[in-house]
């Protein structure tokens, strides 16, 4: 039989408040970076990847999974696979992405969702009354800077195979952000196995959408200025 968690039910329309207050609820909780709280996946412009020489970088492979993770959540969900995006460049759009998807799912499911950063990890630990069993039970987790140098990393590995075996044993989905493939990942065995086995590889191209964006405005400005 099927032993994962009883998921959190919607609320009925004709009783308990609409789907749409529901998805707000489910929002509120879900702790989404703020600056991208507001974001869908409509928002995540593919083709504004360039190379250094000007060059539009196919991405249509990585829009086509992540369109599918989306649109056919249920069925990923089953097995589970989940996400394990990467790219060792700063700022190119790792975490702009997983919100993109944290907020398309809450959206159109209302599934409880939890976005929370590696690094933040250890202090969430820390407080009482079982403060991870939101992070192992719900629909859809996101773990963000999974690669990323901390203090504490025995700790942080402990942490992250607490959180994720648990969700390998209740087949729960999980989406995970890094600068690093998972092979390369500071990670013992037995966690590299399970995100292995629970993720599908996602490698953004290796430019920094944030760069490309503050050039952009820089560009726009002094057109505007007449500057240029």
């Amino acid at each position: 039989g099927d032993n994962r968690p009883v998921d959190y039910a919607r609320k009925c329309p004709h009783c308990n408040g609409s789907f749409d207050s529901h998805v707000e609820e489910v929002k509120e909780r879900a702790t989404i970076p703020d600056s991208y709280l507001e974001n869908r996946i409509g928002d995540f412009n593919w083709d504004i990847y360039k190379d250094a020489n000007g060059k539009k970088v196919d991405a249509s492979k990585q829009k086509e999974f992540i369109t599918s993770f989306i649109n056919d959540f249920d069925k990923w969900s089953e097995v589970p696979i989940g996400l394990y995006i990467n790219s060792k460049t700063r700022g190119s759009g790792k975490t702009f992405l997983a919100s993109c998807i944290c907020n398309e799912i809450i959206k159109r499911y209302a599934y409880i969702t939890k976005f929370v950063s590696a690094i933040d990890l250890i202090d969430i630990s820390k407080g009482e009354n079982d403060p991870l069993k939101p992070l192992k039970e719900c629909r859809l987790l996101v773990i963000d800077d999974v690669g990323a140098k901390l203090n504490g990393q025995e700790w942080i590995n402990d942490i992250l195979f607490s959180i994720i075996d648990y969700r390998y044993q209740h087949k729960l989905t999980m989406i995970i952000t890094s600068n690093l493939p998972i092979k390369k990942l500071n990670i013992d065995d037995r966690l590299y196995s399970r995100i292995d086995k629970m993720t599908q590889n996602i490698p953004l191209p290796e430019c920094s959408v944030r760069q490309i964006k503050a050039n952009q405005e820089k560009l726009n400005l002094f057109k505007d200025l007449k500057l240029m």
